[in-house]
């Protein structure tokens, strides 16, 4: 399979998937209450945006793809990186982590540690400042939603956040 070819069709693969999310799993899977104040404040404004995103997305690249001129020849075959496979497992382990975290610790916490553990992993050349985001990403988000959007952030079992 040619560049092109592949390209062309993870750019329909992605926009028909986003197609999906917008007409199916969106509206089906997301309760939103008929009382919500803002259009910001629903439920399905994020998965929305990340839709359209990912359907904008899809199009361009398939767009490129179709007006790219024609290369001859296959693509060669990535051999096996077994750095690269570790290092997925290693961020797939550490999303699995933060899920177990945030019901114990609640989000605010636990995102503070996964920021600072994806930072560390992604070897960060500024430790001090990947610190400083790590506590202060978390807490500026849990005093926006807290404090101006009026939703309290998710607490854990071990730790209790207003």
């Amino acid at each position: 399979m040619t560049r092109k070819r592949r390209e062309l069709l993870l750019g329909v693969g992605v926009a028909a998937f986003a197609l999906l999310l917008l007409t199916v799993v969106i509206p089906l899977g997301i309760h939103v209450p008929k009382a919500v104040r803002a259009a910001v404040l629903s439920p399905d404004l994020w998965p929305r945006v990340i839709a359209v995103m990912l359907l904008f997305l899809g199009t361009v690249l398939a767009v490129q793809a179709r007006l790219e001129p024609e290369t001859e020849g296959e693509l060669p075959g990535a051999p096996f990186d077994p750095v690269a496979a570790s290092r997925l497992f290693a961020t797939l382990a550490l999303l699995l982590a933060y899920y177990w975290l945030v019901g114990r610790l609640g989000i605010v916490l636990a995102s503070g540690i996964v920021i600072f553990a994806c930072g560390l992993f992604g070897r960060s050349r500024h430790p001090r400042l990947l610190f400083a985001i790590a506590l202060l990403l978390p807490l500026l988000l849990w005093g926006f939603f807290y404090k101006i959007a009026g939703i309290p952030l998710p607490s854990g079992d071990w730790v209790n956040w207003p």
